[in-house]
Parts: structure tokens; sequence; C-alpha cells
């Protein structure tokens, strides 16, 4: 299924207390959105503008490569 990237959040969260492997990592956020293909994907959103950040949010879905492979983000748009 291709997904063509754009979404609405439905849910998410801050976390402020990290799993030890990203306990050196400053807090993040991570989002559950909905698709207009209707999956829904969690991932962790990259630009948290934390006044704009709410369940109906629009949503873009990006893809971050980095030397251990490729992760998935959402910003906000």
């Amino acid at each position: 299924m291709e997904i063509d990237g754009e979404g609405e959040i439905e849910t998410f969260t801050h976390i402020m207390i990290r799993p030890k492997n990203f306990a050196e990592s400053p807090p993040y956020t991570v989002a559950v959105a909905k698709m207009k293909e209707g999956v829904k994907i969690l991932a962790w959103v990259t630009n948290p503008e934390y006044s704009k950040l709410k369940t109906g949010a629009k949503v873009r879905l990006v893809t971050e490569k980095s030397e251990t492979g490729a992760t998935y983000a959402f910003t906000l748009h």
C-alpha cells in the first residue's frame, strides 16, 4: 500500500521520562495519526510546536534516513 503522507493526529503524548536507550535524548513527542488511506501510524513528531499540537492537527509523514536505516516522523502543517 502506498501512503500519500497526509494525515490527522488522533492522539499524542510527550515523553518526559525516557526509556534507558533514550536516556541521553531530550524529551520527545510521539503521535498516532490516521492517514488519508485509513491506516493509523505511530511516529515521532519532529517539530512539536506545542501551541499547534492537538488532536485533529494536520500532519505529513516524512522519512528520515540515517546511518542505521530509515525512520518515519510527522511534521505539523
